[in-house]
């Protein structure tokens, strides 16, 4: 069995977009906001979208060289039949959301983590969920296959 942590240093509630601005990406938030897509809600979307692809795409790159496995080789779990299983940790500052609404906000985060991992992510089976109260708000992935 083969296990690869992420820890990113944002939530899917905040996701960096820029100098100081921040995007909430998760499902309930863009509902809300869908009447309102002003081109610069838009861009800030798409911004936040692709810094949450790119996390999880270098993060996982990084897990996978640790483990000394390397992007051109072919890892084991690509002739696996099972799912790949993914536990989910937040840290927030405050306690007050909903484990539905933040895991679905990962959404581009694991498309970068497949996409490193050079695997579908319909092959991902969501596992735990905690939240726990931090000093400093983090999402952390734990894969295991």
């Amino acid at each position: 069995m083969a296990t690869i942590t992420i820890t990113l240093n944002f939530q899917p509630y905040a996701v960096p977009t820029g100098k100081s601005n921040t995007f909430n990406m998760t499902p309930n938030n863009l509902l809300r906001s869908g009447y309102s897509q002003s081109n610069y809600r838009r861009r800030l979307q798409k911004e936040a979208s692709g810094n949450m692809f790119d996390s999880g795409y270098y993060l996982t790159l990084q897990a996978l060289s640790d483990m000394g496995l390397w992007q051109t080789e072919t890892p084991l779990f690509l002739y696996l039949e099972e799912k790949v299983v993914y536990d989910v940790e937040f840290g927030f500052k405050r306690m007050t959301k909903d484990e539905d609404n933040a895991t679905a906000g990962l959404k581009p985060i694991l498309d970068g983590v497949a996409k490193a991992l050079g695997v579908d992510d319909k092959r991902f089976k969501r596992g735990d969920v905690s939240m726990t109260r931090a000093k400093e708000e983090y999402t952390q992935i734990t894969l295991t296959w």
